[in-house]
């Protein structure tokens, strides 16, 4: 169960006409001398006490768009919104499929971490002692973040707009950062990709922020069904699609283009009505139902949206 993939290189998906911006990226290695990792001889982590997270962020940058982010770009002039990203098991933060990567070419600051443990990991369970670990992880990612700063950037960030995204045990991660028995207040959206609620009392009907989840419906690792039960359970504004003959993975990391299009303009629809555009009561940007609605594909891509019919608790804390 809850594995990652190794990520194909590819452009980032195409999506609805609005103002792209080139991408930068950086990475730096942060320290949180505060929790110790837990020793896997397994994986040649000794016990030691910090924990080491490297990431990776990508971010809007000024100067021509390119096919491939530029590295230290000059950040481009405003403020935009956060979103940390958490990989799969055995996937690094620094590999993250185009789809995340794209997102800052639409105006947002992607954080991605390689977690101590997990993101070393050969097989299913060997960072099980570190799942519960990981939440705290992002905890810890976002007071560095909208605190003193990572990779120089903290003057580009909009630090009252908050996303957390995630795949396989990444979402399960996340949804534990979010709707968990310790759920961080800062976080206004979370997107997950095969998602499960396993973490920590986790639970989507204690708290209105809202969720979009994507999942396969041929998920031989993490059931679609996991991601049904949330949507139907979800106290705030929700979104379900579903992938058609989806896997585990592949549809994240090496989509049809059919399919890269709509997960394109659905994440960046979602993020757009619940971070961008959240303080000016603007809620979604133009008819929401019809946006999402309107990526269905018969046969292959399946859309749900809730509460109909204009999800007016969208946006709020």
């Amino acid at each position: 169960m809850l594995v990652g993939a190794s990520p194909a290189r590819s452009a980032p998906p195409a999506n609805d006409a609005r103002r792209i911006y080139a991408v930068g990226v950086a990475s730096e290695t942060l320290t949180d001398p505060t929790r110790p990792p837990p020793e896997v001889p397994a994986l040649g982590i000794a016990a030691v006490a910090t924990r080491t997270i490297p990431v990776t962020v990508w971010y809007p940058a000024r100067g021509p768009v390119t096919p491939e982010p530029t590295r230290d770009a000059p950040v481009a002039h405003g403020r935009f919104p956060l979103i940390v990203y958490a990989p799969g098991n055995g996937a690094l933060g620094a590999n993250a499929p185009a789809l995340v990567r794209s997102w800052a070419a639409h105006g947002y600051v992607i954080v991605a971490p390689d977690f101590p443990v997990s993101s070393r990991a050969r097989s299913n369970l060997d960072a099980i002692d570190d799942w519960a670990n990981q939440p705290g992880d992002i905890r810890f990612l976002l007071d560095r973040a909208l605190g003193d700063g990572i990779a120089g950037l903290r003057s580009a960030l909009d630090r009252g707009r908050v996303g957390l995204a995630g795949h396989s045990l990444g979402a399960m991660t996340v949804l534990a950062a979010a709707f968990g028995a310790d759920a961080d207040p800062r976080v206004d959206a979370v997107t997950t990709f095969a998602g499960i609620p396993l973490l920590g009392g986790t639970d989507v009907s204690s708290r209105e922020t809202p969720l979009l989840l994507v999942h396969g419906d041929d998920d031989r690792t993490i059931p679609v069904q996991q991601s049904r039960t949330m949507f139907d359970a979800a106290a705030g504004p929700r979104v379900l699609v579903t992938i058609a003959g989806g896997g585990h993975s592949p549809y994240l990391y090496q989509p049809d283009p059919e399919t890269a299009k709509a997960l394109a303009t659905a994440t960046t629809t979602f993020w757009d009505a619940t971070l961008r555009h959240r303080s000016t009561g603007a809620g979604w940007r133009g008819d929401p139902d019809t946006r999402l609605l309107g990526l269905a594909v018969p046969g292959r891509i399946a859309v749900e949206v809730g509460p109909a019919p204009n999800l007016p608790a969208l946006g709020r804390r």
